[in-house]
């Protein structure tokens, strides 16, 4: 498993048309993730002016460069809004908020127990459309910037990817996950189990293949299941020839649990 422990990067604040542009880093430890832009988990929909205070959101970033010695897309991270303007992330990482029509601002503060932490400020515009928040983000301190979003949190609300690329383990962590679903063996007379439709899969979007779905040839190996968390691995037909299936890193991946999902980006 690789720890991520970025920077939530210095204030900076740019004009542009509408609105500030936000900008930093941003501190994850061990979360892996998330996927294309216009994806986002099936949750509650929001009106035009959407409503933040009280809600939780799944935040995913990309550094389009390396000053912070890491790039690529990484998510989700869970941002809990609190009505009061002030929230808190995945890593504790606590700031205050700001919502003016759909155009949202976040202002991490600094915090001397947290490593490589100084202020930051990000910001994005609501979709309604899409149902997710699109912005920017920089940093002087770290000399680098990119782009990040945010969708509604549905039941999952983290993956990490441990192991290695020919031997992953997926953990997945949320609520009202309930029981194990019923299976069936997996198709191919390989190991591991497909579950019912829309009950517990993952789909590799980008190489093009499913685990756990009815009919896939990948079956799962669930090793834990609770109403908060999930642990697999994969049956004997991943990597097998001839088509080699497998999870390489930054693949875009999809988790689906009792027809929720959430994107991810694989980081080992």
């Amino acid at each position: 498993m690789r720890i991520l422990n970025e920077a939530i990067g210095l204030r900076r604040i740019v004009s542009t048309n509408r609105f500030k542009v936000l900008v930093a880093t941003f501190s994850l430890a061990g979360f892996a993730t998330a996927a294309a832009l216009g994806a986002s988990p099936a949750s509650a929909t929001h009106p035009s002016n959407v409503t933040v205070g009280g809600t939780k959101w799944l935040l995913y970033w990309n550094w389009s460069d390396n000053g912070i010695g890491l790039g690529g897309w990484h998510g989700p991270c869970v941002e809990t809004f609190h009505a009061n303007g002030k929230f808190i992330d995945c890593t504790r990482h606590s700031g205050t908020w700001s919502l003016t029509g759909n155009d949202l601002e976040f202002d991490y503060n600094y915090n001397p127990n947290k490593e490589n932490s100084c202020d930051s400020e990000w910001s994005g515009t609501y979709d309604s459309s899409s149902d997710q928040f699109a912005g920017t983000m920089f940093s002087d301190l770290c000399s680098s910037n990119g782009t990040f979003y945010m969708t509604p949190a549905g039941a999952v609300t983290g993956i990490l990817f441990a192991g290695s690329v020919t031997d992953p383990k997926v953990t997945i962590t949320g609520s009202g996950f309930g029981t194990l679903p019923p299976s069936t063996g997996a198709s191919c007379s390989a190991s591991g189990l497909d579950y019912d439709s829309n009950a517990l899969y993952l789909e590799d979007l980008t190489g093009g293949w499913y685990a756990g779905s009815p009919g896939a040839c990948i079956g799962l190996n669930v090793t834990h299941y609770s109403n908060t968390k999930i642990v697999f691995t994969f049956g004997n037909w991943y990597d097998t020839p001839p088509f080699n299936y497998r999870l390489n890193s930054q693949d875009q991946a999809k988790i689906v649990v009792d027809g929720n999902s959430a994107d991810a980006y694989v980081n080992y």
